[in-house]
């Protein structure tokens, strides 16, 4: 019973970190409008390395200057864009916070690829027409 008390303690860091590896997908929601992000995490021999994508811009491969993995928190740093990114993972989902110059937004990551919700826009009715 020692020896798994033991092993749990030794490798559960290593184990929590094995779980960011991979895309990571979200929408940021900013002034009514929603912007697609996803982050691919892998593993290297210094660390993890993070790389951005923000398909609704066309941009791929921004790299992430600085990833941090601890037990299940993840933080990604991004100086040049002024981008933070803080969030625990809890059942396969990272509930997390977004920053952008001092801004912050809630942002939740999943491994599930997502779709954009279709906005509500008061000046385009759909039927049937509440008037």
């Amino acid at each position: 019973m020692k020896n798994l008390s033991l092993f749990v303690v030794l490798f559960s860091p290593f184990l929590f970190s094995q779980n960011f590896v991979g895309t990571w997908n979200g929408v940021l929601a900013v002034q009514g409008m929603q912007m697609h992000l996803n982050f691919n995490i892998s593993k290297t021999e210094n660390g993890f390395v993070t790389t951005m994508d923000s398909p609704d811009q066309g941009a791929k491969g921004i790299p992430v200057t600085k990833t941090t993995v601890n037990n299940n928190t993840l933080l990604l740093e991004i100086p040049a864009g002024k981008i933070n990114y803080s969030g625990t993972l809890k059942n396969d989902v990272i509930i997390g916070t977004f920053t952008q110059n001092g801004q912050e937004f809630q942002m939740n990551l999943s491994k599930a690829s997502i779709s954009s919700q279709a906005l509500k826009r008061p000046q385009e009715p759909k039927k049937p027409f509440s008037y």
